[in-house]
């Protein structure tokens, strides 16, 4: 037989850790705070337990890597996601920032989702795998990520993008002070629409696209 190995969870209310015996064979990692070494069975308890500053692991295991949530942040985070996917109940934000914070969100995998912050905070997202995703509200940085097959990324918010592939994606400004920097788009029906709000594109390359830069606002707009 196959002997049973301990795995430490704890609750989010704060209670003592319990011991649940799973299956050595296939071993399952759960929401993790790397400060103190506690596990939890959701995104969401972890970031509740979470301090100010802390870093919060969500391993990716075999049948084990999907989340079903809606994710309200409050301090200051990191949370590496190791690629596991993020999926929230389609009508809310799958991740919404408040107070005042700022939050890293590194290699999360989404689809047809939205995040969201206050005015007063910001939400980092590194290498990001996914659809449509729309950006409500407040303040963003956008990092190393590809938008394909007609993937689009939604701006009502102010953001900052960069290093960025859109092949067949496009962004879509409806809002904010937008700045895309150092992004490459090409093979793109429209690369960069603007219907509202401010946007800045700074040494981009844009290319064999049907219609590079269509700007429908009468807000500012430039490009270098």
């Amino acid at each position: 037989g196959v002997s049973p190995s301990s795995r430490r969870t704890a609750s989010s209310s704060g209670s003592a850790p319990s011991f649940s015996p799973l299956p050595s064979l296939f071993p399952i990692s759960f929401p993790i705070i790397v400060r103190t070494g506690l596990e939890y069975m959701c995104v969401q308890d972890a970031v509740d337990n979470a301090l100010s500053g802390d870093v919060i692991n969500i391993p990716d295991n075999i049948f084990y890597n999907t989340f079903s949530e809606n994710i309200v942040i409050d301090k200051d985070l990191t949370l590496n996601f190791f690629n596991c996917t993020l999926v929230g109940d389609g009508v809310n934000p799958c991740i919404s920032v408040v107070n005042g914070v700022e939050v890293t969100v590194n290699d999360i995998s989404v689809a047809n989702v939205s995040f969201r912050t206050d005015e007063s905070s910001k939400l980092t997202l590194n290498q990001l795998n996914s659809g449509n995703v729309t950006l409500i509200n407040g303040n963003f940085e956008f990092k190393d990520t590809s938008f394909l097959n007609s993937n689009i990324l939604n701006l009502n918010a102010n953001c900052f993008i960069s290093n960025c592939n859109f092949t067949n994606g496009s962004v879509i400004v409806n809002g904010g002070k937008s700045k895309i920097i150092n992004c490459t788009f090409n093979n793109c029906e429209v690369a960069v629409t603007q219907t509202a709000g401010e946007l800045e594109l700074i040494s981009n390359m844009i290319f064999d696209n049907n219609v590079g830069v269509n700007v429908r606002s009468e807000e500012h707009t430039s490009e270098l």
